[in-house]
C-alpha cells in the first residue's frame, strides 16, 4: 500500500454518518458485536483452556441471542476430541456463515456516526452477566435457564446444570447433596426451579435473593412412580 493511500485511508471522513440507514446497520452490528463479546467475557469465566461441548455451546448461544438451526448445526458439526471443540475456531464459523454480512459496514461509517447514535448503540440492551453479587448471580441464571429452555420443559440435563452453575461461580457448598435430592430416580434430569430455589434455601437469613420463576414440572419421580404402578 502506497503512502499516499494509507494517509487518506487515515483522514477520510465518511459523508453518510447522519444517512438513518447507515445508522440503522451500524446499531445493529453493534448489537451483535456486543453479544459476541459479552458471550465470550462469560466463557473465559470458566478456565476451560478454551474448549466447549456442543451442549454447553449451545447453552452460551441462546443465553446471549445468538441461538439458531445454523449455530446448532455448525457446533454439532465441529471437529471433537473428547466431546469437546475449540470455542475460538466455533466463533470463527459461526461469524462467518451467519453474520459475514455485518463486514460489509465500512469502518469509516463508525467513525461518522453522531455521539448520539455512538452512545445509543452501546446500551441498546442488557445482556445476562455471570459476575456480581450472590443476587444478581441467582438471578441471571435464571434467566439463563429460561432462555435456554425454549420448549418450557423446567427441565435441563444434570451434566448441563452443573455447567451452568460453573459459568455463574454457584458451584459451591451443598451441591452434591442437592443434587441427590432431585435427581430421584437417576435419569439425570433436573426441575431446577425447585432446585435453585432449594440453594438458596441454604443461604444466610440475611441474603435476600429473591425468587425463581420459570415452568415447574412435576417431579420426574412421581411420573416414574406412577407409570411403574400401571404395569
Amino acid at each position: 500500500m502506497s503512502r499516499w493511500t494509507s494517509s487518506y485511508n487515515a483522514t477520510y471522513a465518511n459523508p453518510h454518518g447522519d444517512d438513518p440507514s447507515y445508522q440503522q446497520a451500524y446499531l445493529h452490528k453493534q448489537l451483535i458485536v456486543g453479544r459476541f463479546k459479552a458471550m465470550r467475557a462469560a466463557f473465559t469465566q470458566l478456565n476451560s483452556n478454551g474448549l466447549v461441548s456442543s451442549e454447553e455451546m449451545n447453552i452460551l448461544t441462546s443465553m446471549y441471542k445468538l441461538d439458531s438451526g445454523k449455530a446448532r448445526e455448525i457446533s454439532a458439526g465441529m471437529e471433537k476430541k473428547d466431546g469437546k471443540f475449540n470455542y475460538t475456531d466455533y466463533i470463527r464459523k459461526l461469524r462467518k456463515a451467519k453474520f459475514n454480512y455485518l463486514e460489509s459496514l465500512p469502518e469509516s461509517i463508525t467513525k461518522a456516526m453522531p455521539p448520539s447514535v455512538v452512545d445509543a448503540a452501546n446500551n441498546q440492551e442488557t445482556l445476562i452477566s455471570v459476575t456480581g453479587d450472590r443476587r444478581s448471580r441467582f438471578l441471571n441464571i435464571n434467566m439463563a435457564l429460561i432462555a435456554h429452555d425454549a420448549e418450557g420443559t423446567g427441565l435441563l440435563r444434570k451434566d448441563l446444570l452443573l455447567f451452568m452453575l460453573k459459568l455463574f461461580g454457584l458451584d459451591t457448598g451443598s451441591i452434591r447433596y442437592t443434587f441427590s435430592r432431585f435427581d430421584h430416580n437417576e435419569n439425570k434430569l433436573i426441575a431446577y426451579v425447585p432446585f435453585l430455589d432449594s440453594l438458596k434455601e441454604n443461604q444466610s437469613p440475611e441474603d435476600d435473593l429473591g425468587a425463581t420463576v420459570g415452568p415447574c414440572p412435576r417431579s420426574p419421580f412421581k411420573r416414574s412412580l406412577k407409570k411403574s404402578m400401571k404395569q
